[in-house]
């Protein structure tokens, strides 16, 4: 931990629900108050992702990171993202990508920050306190950013379970050949494969052929054997034979069988529309949970929010654990269609071997026609991409072709014995079965040395890792019992104590009356969220480089006098430490600045009072432009330039923000002047309201505003006229702005207002907001729009 890395500012600008860019100071301990969907979260969500380059809440789901992400009127390029730290260090993204000061090269390697492990809210919270012993250890792993060595275990294991396999299968190939060899050579069935050389040997010598050595090469041996075509007549039959016992063909039907059954349990009629549908229901969660919307983006019917929300998270999860089940049967598929191609090439080398025989010999061994499997193979490729229908495969006969092919073997056989073929023709076949053995026998060498030398190592990874987390968890242990005794001192649940009880288990105990219990036998909800709490900070304590830890809402289940204790240990304790912990609870965070107060700990706390979609999070505390040129234009300043300016964005504000209200058709998401968007803005609301009560007014208002927006073309190029402007005229131009932004702010004092030509009312953008008023019954004094022109 770098004491010397304290934050001071995190601006943040297009993201999540973040239009505008706003900027929170931060000290030693900052709050940020509000109620829930005010927008709190999203400063914890940019602060994450600024470090991971992810959202956790959007892992393993169907969205769209960059729609979810975002800001909803905004593009990525639009997001900024930065902490900025004393003597001008700075994490940043921006531009869509992220830079940083040279002194966090080293620090964003280490995976705890990488991973934002130093932000905890409530899912973390649970998945650690409430799961079971695997899932206490994987959010451990998790909160350490190390578990990737789980997934390097799981590689190892794997690799080692598929050696033994080989190596096991290849043995029992190994002793089923030795023991018929063995068979045929003498009475017995247990001969080594020294023996059986040894036994055959004898026979090579009565007659007369040279016997084999230890060194003797046994392919090169076959070969210096004069045996004619019968030899070669052998070979083929023997090859035939040997590749026929390969044949799975019988196979592909209970293979077929097993697919089909799972592909009709994926509902197949839906497959081609299942991604549309997700796709679907992903963008209408997060439309209705960014804007609250009580009207379905997709039906248009009434909704409540807070009951529809979890049935569509429910049928996302479904899906997603759906469209798991598919690619599962798609790799299914293709495994198939390999199988299928192996069983062509075996085959196609059967009829090359009768091929061969035919020229050797006067009968005719006809060759068998394996199309079926070709055709197979085509459908199954088909079927891949929905272009079969699944019933046409039982127009296929594997057993026919698998009882053609035997027939043609058994033929083979009935020829060989036939020929009454000499001593020399069963030597011939035994040297084959020991040139086998001998290539099974370095396979399995080989095999058995791969097994020990993986078995070894995955047996000090093991170890390795255990003693790891053991230590780890060693290290932390008193750090967990401090802090759980400080909170929890005179209660009678306390002592916490976590175990790795197995090699993905860990455990973690409460002392409760004087028994050592799992922490959730006796432990109420609060004392649970405070034990988590207990662990989380002691893995900061371990694990993070910055002195800084983020509390996203964690503290819903404690009580007050024990949300104090946790307090106390914030501002007293961890010193060295920064917060910055948003809650929607008013005590708490009076307890907090109470508490910090008392210990002259530096605090700030940002209150956010609502949240607009087109304004986003609005704190009690912000000096809005009106308030600026308010400023700049009295007898203490006298800055008019300043006032002009502030009055010209405030103008493209507006503008801007009338356009989106109305949805009138301008390309909302470019970067426009007031030039771009005026005449539309206007010309649009004089075409709707004409005839009506309200044509005066805004005729009137787009009237004074247009004598004067010429102020706005001449502040925006900064040159020297700017500052050789009338002053009553910036003035005037000042006032005309405001008059404007009030002429379509909704009494609310929140949104903008909508002309509708359906209902012939103003209607505020605010969803939540009812206030209306008929466009042919207008007066100034509905909505304060006489007190709203202003004079400065």
């Amino acid at each position: 931990m770098n004491p010397n890395l304290k934050v001071h500012t995190l601006n943040v600008k297009s993201f999540r629900g973040i239009n505008h860019e706003i900027s929170l100071q931060l000290g030693d301990i900052t709050i940020i108050k509000g109620e829930n969907g005010t927008g709190k979260s999203s400063f914890v969500n940019a602060i994450e992702y600024l470090f991971s380059n992810d959202l956790a809440f959007l892992k393993n789901k169907t969205i769209n990171t960059n729609r979810a992400a975002f800001n909803w009127l905004a593009e990525k390029d639009d997001a900024k993202i930065e902490l900025k730290f004393k003597k001008k260090k700075y994490v940043k993204f921006e531009n869509s990508k992220r830079e940083n000061s040279i002194i966090f090269n080293d620090i964003l390697k280490n995976t705890y920050i990488r991973n934002a492990s130093f932000i905890l809210n409530r899912k973390k919270l649970l998945n650690f306190i409430d799961g079971t012993q695997g899932d206490r250890y994987k959010a451990v792993m998790e909160l350490c950013g190390i578990d990737k060595i789980d997934k390097i275990q799981s590689t190892i294991s794997a690799s080692k379970s598929t050696i033994k396999r080989d190596l096991d299968k290849i043995s029992e190939m190994y002793e089923n050949k030795l023991t018929n060899l063995s068979s045929i050579l003498t009475d017995k069935h247990n001969l080594s494969l020294d023996e059986c050389i040894s036994e055959l040997n004898k026979r090579l010598k009565d007659n007369g052929k040279d016997t084999i050595e230890k060194e003797t090469d046994i392919s090169g041996f076959i070969n210096s054997l004069d045996l004619s075509d019968t030899t070669i007549i052998l070979s083929k039959i023997n090859d035939f034979k040997r590749i026929h016992d390969q044949l799975d063909i019988s196979q592909l039907k209970i293979k077929l069988d097993n697919t089909l059954n799972e592909y009709e349990e994926l509902a197949s009629d839906n497959l081609k529309s299942y991604h549309s549908l997700l796709e679907t229901l992903q963008n209408s969660f997060d439309y209705i949970e960014l804007t609250n919307s009580d009207i379905c983006p997709v039906c248009e019917n009434t909704i409540n929010p807070s009951e529809i929300l979890p049935e569509i998270s429910k049928k996302i999860e479904d899906m997603n654990e759906n469209n798991s089940k598919f690619d599962n049967w798609k790799c299914n598929i293709n495994q198939l269609i390999f199988d299928v191609e192996s069983e062509i090439d075996k085959c196609k080398n059967l009829n090359m071997i009768l091929d061969d025989l035919n020229k050797f010999t006067s009968n005719a061994f006809f060759k068998f026609n394996f199309d079926i499997l070709i055709n197979f193979k085509d459908d199954l490729n088909n079927f891949l991409d929905f272009k079969k229908v699944p019933s046409d495969f039982n127009e296929f006969k594997f057993d026919s072709l698998n009882d053609e092919i035997t027939s043609i073997k058994d033929n083979l056989f009935e020829y060989e014995s036939s020929q009454n073929l000499d001593d020399l023709s069963e030597i011939y076949n035994m040297l084959f079965t020991i040139k086998d053995l001998k290539e099974l026998e370095a396979r399995i060498f080989k095999l058995t040395e791969q097994f020990n030398v993986v078995s070894k190592t995955f047996e000090i990874f093991i170890k390795t890792k255990e003693d790891f987390i053991k230590n780890m968890i060693s290290e932390i242990r008193d750090d967990i019992k401090n802090y759980y005794e400080f909170i929890h001192g005179n209660d009678l649940i306390t002592a916490p104590d976590i175990k790795l009880t197995g090699p993905k288990l860990i455990d973690v105990y409460l002392n409760s009356f004087g028994d050592l219990v799992d922490s959730r036998s006796f432990a109420s909800e609060g004392h649970l969220d405070t034990l988590g709490i207990c662990i989380f900070l002691a893995f900061n304590k371990k694990f993070n480089e910055i002195p800084f830890i983020v509390f996203d809402d964690v503290l819903t289940t404690v009580d007050l006098p024990h949300k104090e204790r946790i307090g106390r240990l914030i501002v007293d304790q961890l010193v060295d430490y920064q917060f910055l912990i948003t809650t929607h609870s008013s005590l708490w965070a009076e307890q907090l600045k109470r508490l910090c107060i008392d210990s002259k700990r530096n605090h700030i706390i940002h209150e956010l009072i609502d949240w607009t979609l087109e304004e986003g999070p609005i704190t009690s505390k912000q000096l809005d432009s009106e308030d600026k040129i308010e400023k700049y234009l009295s007898n203490n300043h006298r800055d008019f330039e300043a006032a002009g300016n502030t009055a010209r964005r405030y103008l493209e504000y507006t503008l801007t923000q009338i356009c989106i209200a109305n949805n009138v058709k301008v390309p909302i998401n470019d970067k426009y002047d007031v030039g771009t968007l005026f005449d539309e803005a206007k010309n649009y609301t004089l075409r709707i309201v004409q005839g009506t009560s309200l044509e005066p007014y805004y005729a009137h208002i787009w009237g004074e505003i247009n004598k004067t927006r010429y102020i706005a073309n001449i502040l925006s190029h900064y040159n020297k006229e700017s500052s050789q402007l009338p002053k009553n005229d910036v003035k005037k131009f000042c006032e005309d702005v405001i008059n404007l932004n009030h002429a379509y702010k909704c009494d609310c004092g929140k949104s903008f207002l909508k002309l509708d030509p359906k209902s012939n009312k103003l209607i505020c953008s605010n969803e939540k907001c009812r206030d209306t008023v008929d466009m042919n019954s207008f007066s100034e004094i509905d909505f304060g729009y006489s007190e709203g022109k202003v004079e400065l």
